[in-house]
């Protein structure tokens, strides 16, 4: 299991309207950037999935992430502002998260 991150934004809509229960900050499943970036595209992810290709359908934007003082991404419930650009940040904050885990 993981951190959840959406494939693309249906995903994302259904799981921030129908798991996420709180109009809060939600880590996303990012950990790192290098170099620093503000390309989702270059961020990577624990569980190993290209994030090149997972943001040719999510289509987000970022703040910048890196891999020391802001490794982490977190996105905002019903928030449009937030909902496709991810916030940077370094990790420590009392966030809610959706834990994903395949069902095989």
């Amino acid at each position: 299991a993981h951190i959840h991150l959406p494939a693309d934004r249906a995903e994302y809509l259904w799981v921030e309207q129908n798991v996420m229960k709180h109009d809060d900050w939600y880590w996303m499943g990012i950990f790192c950037s290098v170099p620093r970036s503000q390309n989702p595209s270059n961020f990577f992810t624990p569980s190993g999935e290209d994030m090149r290709e997972i943001n040719k359908k999510l289509r987000v934007t970022s703040e910048a992430v890196d891999d020391h003082q802001q490794p982490c991404a977190e996105t905002h419930r019903n928030k449009d502002n937030w909902r496709w650009k991810w916030q940077g940040t370094g990790g420590y904050q009392n966030r809610r998260c959706v834990c994903e885990a395949p069902l095989a």
